[in-house]
């Protein structure tokens, strides 16, 4: 039997039901096929992205094998399930660059992270480790919260973030001259389609000047989950506690907006944001996420 390959664009997911019977085709397929990859625990946060219009995804069988890649377009690629069948299926993605939503194969990315719950992450034919892996916990809140930040004094206000703020969070984001960027961030890579896809992100300000934001990676309301990521507070800014009144405000957004019922994040606990969660109530679902960053060894014409 020979690999069975089925893509799902991002322009196609509108409405995602919370059991397998409500999605039509080819949405339930996916479905389907993510959970059929593995521990509920391996999958269930790419399930909570996994619909989010800014990613695309291959769905792979080869009887009764499984395998599913998503990606994050331009520098992020999960790969779960059969490795097998994600070597058949990075080598199809090579010569069909248009099934992750790329326009052709010169824009396939030169350098990637791979997101695996294994201590040693797949990588793909035709790339290459470019650093040895980092570990991340884990991390998981029920909503609403138990604990709740303290008042903040002074001029600061916290509003939702949209498309026309995209040039403040740049600037926040920036490095100084010879700084390296993700030294500077944290590791956070800001994507502006995410506000442009409507991904809720919240930002605090002091007076009109945005000092510390917070976002959404993915979110379905109908089986109430989110995760969230690319938290930065400036850091003449930080241990004020800032970030924990905007994730804060962000959590109850998402609450009260889309139902959310469980919230989860990957992160070190050697960054500013482990923090902010602990002091929320997270608590460490799977200690070791690896993220590998890879380069490319070969060109596809």
């Amino acid at each position: 039997m020979s690999l069975e390959i089925r893509t799902i664009l991002p322009t196609q997911i509108e409405h995602v039901g919370s059991l397998p019977n409500l999605l039509p085709d080819p949405q339930r397929e996916a479905w389907v096929s993510l959970l059929r990859c593995g521990p509920i625990d391996e999958t269930v946060f790419v399930a909570s992205g996994l619909f989010s219009p800014t990613n695309s995804y291959l769905c792979l069988e080869d009887r009764d094998k499984t395998a599913v890649i998503v990606a994050y377009k331009g520098y992020r690629i999960f790969p779960y399930g059969d490795e097998e069948l994600l070597h058949r299926g990075f080598a199809w993605m090579e010569k069909h660059p248009t099934a992750l939503g790329f326009h052709d194969a010169s824009e396939l990315p030169n350098t990637l992270t791979i997101v695996s719950p294994k201590t040693r992450p797949f990588i793909p034919p035709g790339y290459r480790s470019k650093s040895p892996p980092e570990y991340y916990k884990r991390m998981t809140a029920v909503l609403p919260l138990k604990k709740y930040p303290g008042q903040l004094s002074g001029n600061y206000s916290v509003r939702l973030l949209d498309i026309r703020d995209r040039g403040d969070i740049d600037k926040l984001l920036r490095p100084p001259e010879g700084i390296d960027a993700d030294t500077f961030t944290d590791g956070v890579r800001f994507d502006a389609k995410k506000l442009q896809y409507g991904l809720p992100y919240m930002g605090l300000f002091l007076q009109r000047r945005l000092i510390s934001i917070v976002g959404t990676h993915g979110i379905t309301s109908e089986i109430a989950i989110a995760t969230i990521g690319d938290a930065f507070t400036k850091r003449e800014f930080r241990r004020q506690g800032l970030g924990t009144t905007v994730t804060h405000a962000l959590l109850v957004h998402l609450h009260d907006t889309y139902g959310t019922k469980l919230v989860g994040a990957d992160i070190r606990d050697d960054k500013p944001g482990w923090r902010i969660l602990r002091k929320l109530g997270f608590g460490v679902w799977k200690n070791r996420i690896a993220y590998q960053e890879i380069e490319r060894t070969s060109t596809t014409s």
